[in-house]
């Protein structure tokens, strides 16, 4: 897997939008899209149906959103190392989808 050049990154963003987050690995950088509804809300599904389907449901969300390398590129990555992303992809996504950890309710 390549690093990025900066022609990289602007085609990204050109392609895919501004929502992007990169993550660097010992195995290069891989950057990620957001998430649309329907793939986020199929990804929590997974998993509050079933917690045994967690590292099926980030497998799945992580091949829908990679945009670089390429999916089959990153796929051959997690053959060699499969927890390359284990804390960090979820980091990413829960940025690219809108989690906010700050928010609290307030009584009013």
């Amino acid at each position: 897997m390549s690093d990025l050049t900066p022609e990289i990154v602007a085609a990204l963003k050109r392609e895919h939008g501004a929502e992007l987050r990169a993550v660097r690995t010992s195995a290069g950088v891989v950057v990620f899209r957001k998430p649309t509804p329907a793939e986020w809300y199929r990804y929590q599904d997974a998993l509050f149906a079933d917690k045994g389907k967690v590292s099926s449901a980030s497998r799945e969300l992580q091949s829908a959103c990679v945009v670089h390398p390429s999916a089959d590129v990153w796929r051959s990555a997690l053959e060699v190392q499969p927890a390359l992303l284990s804390g960090a992809f979820g980091q990413a996504m829960n940025e690219l989808a809108g989690v906010e950890e700050d928010v609290a309710p307030q009584k009013l």
